[in-house]
């Protein structure tokens, strides 16, 4: 099977870390804003909060992405720009090509 020899995809990698920095900010920020935040990172907020948002994804398609099971189709740069993205986990698996 072509998904299972495939290799992690390093863009795909570094989007989620970065997702995963985002989510930490908020959780552990002492209430400041999305605002301030991206601005420590470095980022602007509509690109903090368009990220911080896959810090949520459903578990099956974080850890798809972690072992290179993703769709072929499924780069960082669509995914970075994903802005309609579902909070259902099932929506958002078959958004984004995992059945």
């Amino acid at each position: 099977d072509a998904r299972r020899a495939r290799k992690p995809d390093r863009s795909l990698l570094r989007l989620l870390a970065r997702a995963h920095r985002f989510r930490e900010l908020i959780l552990h920020g002492d209430g400041r804003s999305i605002v301030e935040l991206a601005e420590e990172s470095g980022v602007g907020a509509p690109y903090f909060g368009r990220i911080l948002r896959l810090g949520f994804l459903a578990p099956e398609v974080t850890s798809a992405i972690l072992d290179g099971r993703q769709p072929i189709d499924l780069s960082a740069k669509r995914l970075a720009v994903t802005t309609d993205l579902p909070k259902a986990w099932d929506e958002q698996k078959r958004m984004l090509g995992f059945g």
